[in-house]
C-alpha cells in the first residue's frame, strides 16, 4: 500500500519530469452497467492527489455521452467523449465490453528547464485526445471485476507531444441499483522526445450514483431483465417451426412441399392478420385508441391529441403474437405489466408506479415456471 501511495509523488514531484498532461487521468468502472435513460454522476481519484469528476448520460443501451474534468496540482483540463457498449450482461450476470474515445483541453504541464523559466503551469495551454477499452465479468447485478486500458496523446505550450498509456484491473460493487464503489490497481507511463517514465503504479478508487431521467420504451422487457439476443433467436426458431406446422396441414401435398421448402430457405411467410381484443373503456377521457397491430404496426395504445400515452397498451411481435400489455399514465408505465414469450407464455410480470419499478417482479421460463422474484420500491430492490 505504501508503494502505491509514494511512487506517484516520487515521479511527479521528486524526479525532474517533462510532459504534457493527460486528457483523462483516471479510469471508468465496470463496462455495460448504464441503461438507456440513466445518468451517472461521480468521480475517481489517485492518492496524488490526482482526480476526475464526470457526468455520463446513456442515450441508448449502447451509446453513452460523457463530460468531466481532470484535475491535479500541475494541470486542469475538461474532456468530452463517447462510450460504446459492445456487449452487455444477461440478467445482470455475464460478459461485458466497451470502447471509449474523446478529447479535452485546458491548461497545465510539467517542464524541467532548470528553473530558468518563470512560467506557471496555468500559463500553458494544453489539449489532447484519448482512446480506451474495457472488458468485465458481471457476477450479478451488484457488480463484478473488470480490466481497462487507455492510450492518449497530449500537447502543451513549449512541451513536446506526450503519449500516455495505462492498464488497470479492478472490482466494482453496486448498492441498491444506485451507488457504485470501484477500486483498481495497475500501472502506466508516458513518453516524449525529452523524457520517458514507466511504469508508474496506479492505485485508484471511485464513487458514483445513478438515476433515471427518461424512460426508454420497449415492447419487450429491457436487456437487464431478459437477454434480447437470446429471446430473438428463440422467437425466430419458433416462428419457423410454426410455419412448417401450418404447411403440413395443407391438403394439397405438392403445394405443402413447396411452401415447406420456402420456409427452410429462410424466406418470409406472410404473418396472419390479427386484431387485438380491446377491453371495455380502455382509454380515459380525452384519449382514443391509436396505432395498429402487424402487419401495419407493432403496438396499439391510448393517447390524446398531444400523443401522450394514457390508458391501455399492447405490443406485438412481428407475426402478430402479443409481446406485452399494461397501462400508461401520463406517458409512463403505471400498475401491473405483463411481458410474453413468442410461444404465448408469460416471461415477466412487473409492477410500476409512475414509471418506476414498484412491487413484485416475477420472472418465468418459457414453460411458465417461476425462475425468481424481486421486490422493488421506487426503482430500488428490497
Amino acid at each position: 500500500m505504501v508503494l502505491f501511495v509514494v511512487i506517484p509523488f516520487v515521479v511527479f514531484i521528486v524526479l525532474d519530469c517533462t510532459f504534457s498532461p493527460p486528457v483523462r487521468s483516471t479510469h471508468y468502472g465496470i463496462p455495460g452497467k448504464l441503461q438507456a435513460g440513466r445518468v451517472e454522476v461521480g468521480g475517481c481519484a489517485y492518492p496524488g492527489p490526482i482526480g476526475a469528476a464526470f457526468v455520463a448520460l446513456s442515450l441508448t443501451d449502447l451509446v453513452q455521452v460523457e463530460v468531466g474534468s481532470n484535475l491535479a496540482p500541475s494541470w486542469a483540463l475538461g474532456f468530452a467523449g463517447l462510450r460504446l457498449t459492445l456487449d452487455r450482461p444477461l440478467n445482470g450476470k455475464g460478459f461485458a465490453a466497451d470502447v471509449e474515445f474523446g478529447a479535452g483541453a485546458g491548461a497545465g504541464g510539467v517542464f524541467d528547464d532548470g528553473g530558468s523559466s518563470s512560467l506557471e503551469w496555468s500559463d500553458l495551454v494544453a489539449y489532447g485526445a484519448y482512446l480506451g477499452a474495457g472488458v468485465a465479468g458481471h457476477l450479478n447485478e451488484n457488480g463484478g471485476g473488470f480490466l481497462r486500458t487507455r492510450v492518449q496523446v497530449s500537447k502543451a505550450d513549449q512541451i513536446p507531444a506526450t503519449v500516455w498509456a495505462s492498464l488497470l484491473a479492478g472490482v466494482q460493487i453496486t448498492a441498491h441499483d444506485l451507488v457504485n464503489f470501484s477500486f483498481g490497481i495497475g500501472f502506466g507511463g508516458y513518453g516524449n522526445t525529452v523524457h520517458t517514465v514507466a511504469p508508474i503504479f496506479i492505485f485508484e478508487f471511485g464513487l458514483s450514483i445513478e438515476f433515471e431521467i427518461f424512460t426508454c420504451e420497449r415492447p419487450e422487457p429491457p436487456p437487464e431483465e431478459v437477454g434480447e439476443a437470446k429471446a430473438e433467436a428463440e422467437t425466430q426458431e419458433e416462428e419457423k417451426e410454426a410455419a412448417v406446422e401450418d404447411v403440413e396441414e395443407v391438403e394439397d401435398v405438392e403445394d405443402a412441399e413447396e411452401k415447406k421448402e420456402v420456409v427452410e430457405k429462410g424466406q418470409a411467410v406472410s404473418p396472419p392478420e390479427v386484431a387485438p381484443e380491446v377491453p371495455k373503456d380502455p382509454c380515459p377521457s380525452g384519449a382514443v385508441v391509436r396505432g395498429s397491430p402487424p402487419p401495419d404496426g407493432f403496438e396499439v395504445y391510448c393517447a390524446g391529441e398531444d400523443l401522450v400515452r394514457n390508458g391501455w397498451y399492447v405490443g406485438f411481435y412481428e407475426d402478430g403474437r402479443k409481446a406485452s400489455e399494461g397501462v400508461y399514465s401520463d406517458g409512463v408505465r403505471d400498475g401491473k405489466w405483463v411481458f410474453y414469450y413468442g410461444n404465448g407464455k408469460i416471461r415477466l410480470e412487473a409492477g410500476y408506479r409512475k414509471g418506476r419499478k414498484h412491487g413484485r417482479w416475477v420472472f418465468r421460463d418459457r414453460e411458465g415456471a417461476e425462475i425468481r422474484a424481486v421486490e422493488y420500491v421506487d426503482d430500488l430492490e428490497k
